[in-house]
């Protein structure tokens, strides 16, 4: 789940002392009184540490997907299911027939992610994430009339000038878009910074619209 300052060494350290079993625990076992019994951990590192641990509870939906590990589901793979299913409930539920009629989710893919959740332990691993409060649904899109992306789907390529790729993705996404990783039919604009890849080709040969940033601002105002 991306947590500040609990990298593998610490992970490590936290199975050793019999702390964490599962990702989970994480969660559910991880306590400041626990955490000062370690060689090595000072008030301070266990009260950053809690705060990280609590502050990622409220990761985006791909982020939660990416983190259970499931066999061949990157990044990207796994912003293209959380745009397809609300909630793990949902993709949970998803047999192989749906899985494969998303575009860009071969056969391979489907089957894994049908196996990933035929195991009891997987589904007991996500439950007691629920029940720590960790965040198991996507984002809300914003639901006013006339946001200006509303219902449109954008891919970046290259080195932005004048833009974080989280600062311009926030932007869209306030504005009632979506940002996706890989370009496909469904993308209407691509979003081209310097030194862009393989995208640029990809999107000019399926015919998608290409956006500079002084487009982008111009459309946006932001």
């Amino acid at each position: 789940m991306d947590i500040e300052g609990l990298g593998e060494k610490w992970v490590n350290i936290l199975v050793d002392a019999k702390i964490i079993f599962d990702y989970s625990d994480i969660y559910i076992n991880i306590s400041h009184e626990k955490l000062l019994n370690l060689e090595r951990m000072g008030e301070r590192s266990a009260n950053n540490l809690l705060t990280a641990i609590e502050k990622s509870k409220d990761r985006p939906f791909t982020n939660f997907i990416f983190a259970l590990g499931i066999r061949h589901i990157g990044l990207n793979t796994s912003e293209i299911l959380a745009e397809n299913f609300a909630c793990i409930d949902e993709l949970a539920q998803a047999d192989t027939k749906t899985l494969s009629s998303i575009k860009e989710i071969g056969p391979v893919v489907a089957k894994s992610i049908v196996d990933f959740f035929a195991n009891e332990e997987n589904i007991n691993v996500i439950e007691k994430l629920k029940k720590a409060g960790v965040k198991t649904e996507r984002e809300k899109s914003p639901s006013k009339k006339g946001a200006k992306l509303a219902g449109l789907t954008f891919v970046i390529t290259g080195t932005l000038d004048n833009y974080t790729r989280d600062e311009i993705t926030d932007i869209i996404k306030r504005n009632g878009g979506k940002v996706t990783g890989t370009v496909s039919g469904n993308t209407d604009y691509l979003i081209c910074g310097k030194d862009p890849g393989s995208k640029l080709e990809k999107a000019k040969s399926l015919g998608i619209k290409i956006m500079t940033e002084e487009d982008f601002k111009e459309l946006t105002g932001e």
